[in-house]
């Protein structure tokens, strides 16, 4: 793909914009479309004052999701891992399960799932049961039913403690590695991993992945897996002046494709919390949060099979330019090679979710749409963190931590279609009267003022009826009013001169003008360009 200047890109994306389908909800006035399932809660205990955290998701990429988190339904302070199985329509497959059998009040938590073609999956997790944090893990069937017992991967005999797990099934056959940090050795902290045989034995002895000597950090590993077995595994790393990112390579057989590479080409600031995505040919992406500018902003790398860089230089993901954090990013990929990362966001001066996806494209970087809201909109003023992301071919699984019903947190999720971002510039199907009556804005686009008809006139609107007419930005946010009287039967204009209720000037970009009555709402969007 050929590169194009920012003003022909803004230009296409506005094309593109007018022309689909629209697809996002926002509060009060415009239609899910194609969102599968919109703001599903996960976790069903509703104890005030007990916890739901640090969700993770897995699919096989065809019909099934599956959903762990830690949870506190026990008691407080006594976190248990649990699960939920989805189909790709949102719809629960039976009842939140327990994983870990341990019936003491130790911690389980920090969960991680990964799931193969025919459904069957595993959960790693930190488990206390031994006095320390140890790795423990769960085989289960397409059902939920599990296959074995819980088993200890760690083989540790020190007080050192194993923490933050991640684990990747082979798609095809059922193998599957598990990674964390250890710190079973003095003043080490190192990334270890073991490899399993589809039944649940192990390959090998255990891995050491870094190849760093004593005395450094390295910590937050993650894994991803072609189908033919070889690994990828990536961690952030304190060998150097700050914290940066490192991966290793692995093939089927667990032998190594060179030494530890480092990811990306600025060691200005840490870099801190990777992921990384892989599918089946190996084409691999791995995003972090990153301190180059000053503060946190989510950044990536893409990378073809056989690990060589497909950007010359690392890029960025979020688009806030206000100074605030975008951190502990999650990715996602499907066998196309299109990848989302979704993000937890401070833009909105509290914690958020949001995301960014991409088009497959060796020769260029190809965002399709920009970032977007995850969440209802309507709960923007609550915290919404720890995201997590999965995908089929066109299919994408968020799940987060929420505490919108003020009984501490809850888990979460969305699924929602590949293109599932856009706004639709029709409401939900309902009967409108042919009294009631809202034109396109003209100019569209715009700059800075803009003119917008309505009409109101017939049986129906005898009387004069209370109308406002609201602009809204992508968040679902009230840019201004330009309308909130009784109207008589008639045609009516106003103008928008591009500015909020504030009277400071609105950014270039898409807004919505909602014309709304009691019982009658219809909605358009419009593009304003500086």
């Amino acid at each position: 793909m050929h590169s194009i200047s920012k003003g022909l890109f803004f230009c296409l994306a506005v094309l593109i914009l007018f022309s689909l389908p629209g697809k996002v909800t926002l509060p009060g006035f415009l239609g899910q479309q194609e969102a599968r399932a919109d703001d599903i809660m996960v976790s069903t205990d509703t104890t005030e004052g007990l916890r739901q955290i640090t969700p993770a998701t897995a699919t096989d990429r065809t019909g099934h999701f599956v959903i762990v988190w830690a949870d506190e339904r026990s008691g407080r302070d006594n976190f248990d891992v649990y699960a939920q199985l989805y189909n790709l329509s949102g719809i629960p497959q039976g009842t939140n399960f327990k994983v870990n059998t341990d019936t003491g009040t130790t911690f389980q938590n920090y969960p991680s799932a990964s799931m193969d073609a025919s459904g069957n999956f595993i959960v790693v997790w930190e488990d206390g049961r031994n006095g320390n944090s140890d790795i423990y893990a769960q085989r289960f069937n397409s059902s939920g039913s599990t296959i074995g017992v819980n088993f200890r991967v760690d083989n540790d005999t020190t007080e050192g403690g194993q923490y933050a797990p991640d684990v990747v099934m082979n798609y095809h056959t059922g193998s599957f590695v598990i990674t964390w940090r250890d710190e079973s050795v003095a003043e080490e902290f190192a990334v270890y991993a073991q490899m399993y045989k589809p039944n649940g034995d192990t390959i090998g002895e255990v891995l050491t992945v870094n190849d760093q000597p004593i005395g450094t950090s390295q910590s937050s590993p993650a894994i991803a897996m072609d189908d033919s077995g070889n690994f990828v595994i990536t961690w952030d790393d304190q060998r150097g002046v700050n914290y940066d990112i490192f991966a290793q390579y692995y093939y089927y057989d667990g032998t190594t494709w060179g030494a530890n590479f480092l990811i990306g080409d600025n060691t200005d600031g840490n870099k801190r919390y990777p992921d990384i995505a892989m599918n089946g040919k190996g084409y691999f992406v791995i995003a972090w949060d990153d301190e180059r500018n000053g503060n946190q902003d989510i950044y990536a790398e893409r990378y073809d099979s056989l690990s060589l860089t497909l950007d010359p230089s690392n890029f960025r993901v979020d688009n806030d330019e206000g100074g605030a954090s975008q951190v502990w990013p999650s990715v996602s990929m499907n066998e196309a090679g299109d990848f989302v990362i979704a993000w937890n966001d401070g833009r909105l001066l509290n914690s958020d979710i949001y995301a960014q996806r991409y088009n497959f494209c060796i020769d260029s970087l190809e965002p399709e749409g920009t970032n977007y809201f995850i969440s209802d909109p309507a709960y923007a003023v609550n915290w919404q963190t720890e995201v997590a992301v999965t995908m089929t071919d066109n299919k994408i699984c968020y799940t987060w931590t929420d505490d919108r019903n003020d009984v501490d947190n809850d888990i979460f999720a969305k699924i929602t279609d590949w293109g599932w971002s856009e706004v639709s510039d029709e409401e939900e199907a309902v009967t409108r009267p042919s009294s009631f009556e809202l034109f396109q804005n003209y100019p569209n686009p715009f700059n800075p003022t803009t003119t917008i008809k309505f009409k109101v006139q017939g049986s129906k609107f005898k009387v004069p009826i209370h109308t406002t007419l609201n602009i809204y930005n992508v968040l679902g946010q009230l840019v201004r009013t330009l309308v909130d009287e009784e109207k008589v039967p008639g045609e009516y204009q106003v103008g928008w001169d591009g500015r909020d209720d504030s009277g400071a000037e609105a950014a270039s970009g898409v807004y919505f003008y909602q014309l709304k009555t009691a019982d009658q709402s219809y909605t358009k969007k419009m593009v304003l360009m500086h």
